[in-house]
Order: C-alpha cells, then sequence, then structure tokens
C-alpha cells in the first residue's frame, strides 16, 4: 500500500515540474487560455490526493522521524503553491495582453449556455446541512457560484441547489419538481426557513454556552477553544450584537472552559483589580499556543537528537 502511494506522489511531483515547463515555455502564439484553465484544473485535487497517500506511507515507513515527515510535507506543499502562482499569474498576462484577434477566451466560450451544460469548470460547491451556523456562509457562496451567475441555465441552478443542501435542509425542498419554474420558488422557501437572524444568533449564543472545556494545556487543544470561541463572536459582531460589551461574560467563559493550569498563569499576570478585558486574555492565549508550538517543535528535534546520539553509541 505504502509503494503504491509513493509511486502516486512522485507522479504528482513530475506532473507539477512538468507543468512549469510548460509555464517557462509558454508563449500565446502557440497556445490559448484553455491550456492553462486545463493545467489548472489537473492540479486542483492534488493537494488531497497528496496528503491522502502521504498519511498511508507515513503509517506504514517507520524509518523516518517526525521532522523528516514535516519537511516532505512542506516541500510538496511550498511546490504545489509555486505553481499553481505561475499559472494564475499566466492567466492574468494573457487576459492583459489579448484582443480580438486573438483566439476566443475561456470565459468568452464559456458564456455558451451548450459549453456550460457540457463543461462547467471544477468547483469546489458549498453545502449546507441546516445548521444555522452555517446558512450565511453558504448562501453567500452559492449566490456568487450559481444564483447569480447568468452564465449558468435557470436548470442547471436547481441542480445544483438540491446537491448542495442536505439533511433537514433538503427536506424543505425536496418535493419541487426540478423545472425552470419551480427553480425561484424553491430557493425562496430555503432562504425563508434559514435567513432568521434570531434563531442564528440564539445558534451562536448556543454554542458559546456549550464551548468544550480544555482538559490539558496543548497548542491543539488551546487552538481549538480560541477558535470554537473567536468564531462565534465574529458571527455575532457580523449580526451587530454588542460583543463589545460583554468583556465580563466572555473572559468568565473562557477561564471556565481553560486548563487549571493555564488559567492559573492568566490570574497571575493580572496586576490590577481592575476587570481584565476580553482582547487581553485572547492576546494571552493566542501567545501561550504560540509558545507550546515553538516547545513542540523543540521537543521534536531534541528527541531526534537524542535518538541520533543513542543509535552512534551503541556498541
Amino acid at each position: 500500500m505504502a509503494k503504491v502511494a509513493k509511486t502516486q506522489i512522485q507522479s504528482m511531483i513530475t506532473a507539477l515540474n512538468d507543468i512549469n515547463i510548460f509555464v517557462r515555455d509558454y508563449t500565446t502564439e502557440h497556445n490559448t487560455k484553455t491550456k492553462l484553465m486545463v493545467q489548472l484544473e489537473e492540479i486542483s485535487t492534488m493537494a488531497d490526493k497528496f496528503e491522502d497517500c502521504q498519511a498511508i506511507v507515513e503509517e506504514e515507513d517507520q524509518t523516518k522521524s517526525q521532522k523528516e515527515w514535516i519537511e516532505e510535507r512542506s516541500f510538496f506543499r511550498k511546490l504545489l503553491r509555486g505553481v499553481k502562482v505561475s499559472l494564475l499569474e499566466l492567466i492574468e498576462k494573457y487576459e492583459a495582453t489579448s484582443n480580438s484577434v486573438t483566439a476566443p477566451s475561456y470565459s468568452e466560450i464559456s458564456r455558451s449556455k451548450k459549453f456550460n451544460m457540457l463543461r462547467l469548470p471544477t468547483l469546489k460547491t458549498p453545502s449546507f446541512n441546516g445548521d444555522w451556523q452555517q446558512w450565511t456562509a453558504f448562501i453567500d457562496d452559492f449566490n456568487t457560484m450559481f444564483h447569480n451567475n447568468e452564465d449558468v441555465p435557470i436548470i442547471l441552478k436547481f441542480h445544483y441547489l438540491k446537491t448542495c443542501v442536505e439533511g433537514p435542509a433538503r427536506e424543505v425542498i425536496q418535493n419541487f419538481k426540478t423545472t425552470e419554474e419551480n427553480y425561484q420558488v424553491a430557493y425562496d422557501v430555503l432562504k425563508l426557513r434559514y435567513e432568521n437572524k434570531s434563531a442564528i444568533i440564539q445558534s451562536h449564543m448556543r454554542s458559546l454556552l456549550n464551548t468544550p472545556k480544555v482538559m490539558s494545556a496543548s497548542a491543539s487543544e488551546l487552538q481549538r477553544l480560541h477558535y470554537h470561541i473567536s468564531s462565534n463572536i465574529n458571527a455575532l459582531t457580523a449580526f451587530q450584537q454588542p460583543v463589545d460589551q460583554w468583556d465580563a461574560w466572555l473572559v468568565t467563559l473562557m477561564c471556565t472552559r481553560l486548563d487549571s493550569v493555564t488559567v492559573a498563569e492568566w490570574q497571575l499576570k493580572q496586576d490590577t483589580k481592575e476587570l481584565p478585558k476580553y482582547k487581553d486574555l485572547e492576546l494571552f492565549l493566542s501567545n501561550r499556543i504560540t509558545a507550546y508550538e515553538a516547545g513542540d517543535i523543540a521537543m521534536i528535534s531534541c528527541s531526534d537528537d537524542a535518538n541520533k546520539t543513542n543509535v552512534t553509541n551503541k556498541p
């Protein structure tokens, strides 16, 4: 299994290097923007595929240290990002220099309804399962990709709408027959059901009240707590809630969810009897996470050095 995964990773690296050569030698005289888009589409799934293959390799190969695995992952990610940036820059350059004499651009071709029906660009479509907290992000993405896109036929918008919703949300529109006439009706019914400011705000408040407790201090545990609280606060701020006046409540909430060691360190930093600000606690937590991450890296490095020393000292 690991051998197959290694082969797939090497194939992806080879493909990325080939695309780099393609970009380097690219000229508008012999190529079109479509070729660039095809190359961009080819690498769109590589990140997920690499992570799956690398996980298999690391699980079965015990000869390398964690530091070496981190370096391998970093190498591939940098290579992938570099290729993607090069392609996007070349596409921008092509669009800036193209004129009416050149071959039709990718965007011009895509305006054809027939072309859209046969070959839409590969997109990671948004999804929604009825979670109030995800509604705003979902509908914004769906509107941008499909609802407000005049190049997408109405019937295809309806197909995408039904594909994107699942669970309780899908039940809201599942009885509508997929026709052009029913699309706007189904879309409006879904919005009427979930575009509920009061329900969304209450959902975020419940999420804050149910914040899981950190049992032992670590970078990952503290990061998870910080993300959970800050993401809900950001959402409430977007709904014009007076979050900046909730210092007492938010500081108390976070302290009750932190582990005892981190709470003690926070209390030791308080040199005044004034009520601390939530932003001060958030900054303290951010610094603690950074410190733990640096400590984890140092521990990995020390562990690798110790292992090398033990191997060297063996008779």
